[in-house]
């Protein structure tokens, strides 16, 4: 792009060119205003902006797509070809292309860094977020945790799935509301010598009486804390009930070492007959009133309500599979497929243009630096043609309905906004226009 240095002559005929401009617009307007725009113009309108949009779309989807499948060189070696066919090979219904690797980024982040393991983790979430109605990324997150609280003891991810479906059955509460607090009371449970079944079963029983999950959460935490940071009298009864079983000079040292000899519930019905015979309070032995109502809950019916949940849980193998079974039945399987079908086709028609729009948003890019750099040395000229640019955008804006089209086009928004804006600069100030 080559500029006169006579800046005033070039102003000056700018100026002229101003002027005719605006003339011109006055006979434009005339001859627009005899020609009926109301079916032609909604046409190129509705055609421009659903053009526009649907090629935004598609290097939109593909760009997001990309993004995450390049972020999986943060977390794993593995190749993004072999990553890419994997993911290819689970259920579309579970989540778009983009989802899914979004998902197995999280699973190998968590820990799972075996492919193999990191796949059914990933597809085991995936499932129970669908046949749980809440989100993937929130049951990654349980599911995970869950197998990192008892450090290797929940030996799948399936295990993990089948826990939480099994707390849902057995008390009153449901997977989306425990996936926020189950990895925490799995790490606690684990410290103190729970079991996983166990540690299940006295969470849905303590939801039984508790307000909400949340609060049925809070008194089991409190239960174990006070176990794990006893009391001065807590410490006595383990010292106590030791001596009782073992000997004299045989008492328990720890909640662990008395859970480790008696299992979890028999500690817990000595520690109640500790009370009742000492007449110790629970107040005394927990120190918090939510341990208390916690306990109390644990002890309904003698310990028999939560014995009998422990086997109930132990039955529940399988009950993860089966609800995801009978999700696919659903009309919200079938829409979810059909839409993450769609998501995927997108992406992959984006990935075929993206190398052009690529090239182009790099040329346009080029002209807008060159433009900026040339508008910075010559500010004076430069707001001279901008009002001649001005003036020949007036030309546009007269022709009524059909400009729509132009709109529709700009409303695409996402990279063709650009492109189209930087072209549409570039042309005006280099005469194009």
């Amino acid at each position: 792009m080559e500029l006169k240095t006579d800046a005033k002559g070039l102003s000056a005929g700018l100026k002229t060119a101003e002027g005719k401009v605006r003339k011109s617009t006055s006979k434009m307007q005339a001859a627009i205003n005899k020609i009926d725009f109301k079916k032609v113009g909604r046409g190129f309108t509705i055609a421009g902006a659903a053009i526009s949009a649907a090629f935004a779309k598609t290097f939109i989807d593909f760009t997001a797509y990309e993004t995450k499948l390049v972020d999986m060189a943060k977390v794993t070696d593995e190749p993004f070809d072999k990553i890419e066919a994997k993911l290819a090979t689970v259920n579309v219904a579970l989540g778009s292309s983009k989802k899914l690797m979004a998902g197995y980024y999280q699973v190998i982040s968590a820990g799972v860094k075996d492919p193999v393991a990191a796949l059914e983790t990933l597809t085991v979430a995936a499932q129970t977020a669908k046949a749980a109605h809440t989100e993937q990324a929130e049951v990654v997150k349980g599911i995970t945790k869950m197998m990192a609280g008892y450090e290797g003891a929940i030996t799948s991810a399936s295990e993990a799935a089948d826990l939480l479906f099994s707390i849902e059955k057995e008390g009153q509460t449901n997977v989306k509301e425990l996936i926020p607090v189950i990895g925490g009371l799995a790490k606690m449970s684990s410290d103190l010598g729970v079991g996983q079944a166990t540690m299940a079963a006295s969470m849905a029983v303590v939801t039984k009486t508790a307000g909400t999950t949340a609060e049925a959460a809070t008194e089991y935490q409190a239960v174990i804390t006070g176990l794990m940071k006893p009391t001065t009298e807590m410490e006595d009864a383990f010292k106590k009930i030791g001596e009782s079983i073992r000997g004299v000079g045989k008492g328990y040292k720890s909640a662990e070492a008395m859970i480790k000899d008696l299992g979890f519930v028999n500690a817990l019905k000595a520690i109640a007959e500790h009370s009742d015979e000492t007449g110790v309070s629970m107040a005394k032995l927990f120190g918090r009133k939510q341990a208390m109502i916690g306990f109390s809950a644990l002890g309904a019916e003698g310990f028999k309500t939560l014995d009998d949940t422990i086997v109930s849980v132990g039955k529940g193998v399988g009950g993860a599979e089966k609800a995801f079974r009978e999700w696919t039945e659903t009309g919200e399987a079938s829409l979810a497929e059909l839409k993450n079908s769609f998501l995927n086709f997108s992406a992959k028609v984006g990935k075929m243009i993206a190398p052009m729009i690529k090239d182009m948003l790099g040329k346009i890019t080029n002209i807008i630096g060159k433009i900026t750099e040339w508008a910075d040395a010559n500010p004076k000229l430069f707001g001279t043609i901008m009002k001649v640019t001005a003036g020949i955008g007036g030309l546009l804006l007269v022709m009524g309905p059909l400009t729509l089209a132009l709109v529709g086009l700009s409303m695409a928004s996402g990279p063709l906004l650009i492109v189209l804006g930087a072209i549409a600069a570039a042309a005006a100030l280099t005469g194009v226009a």
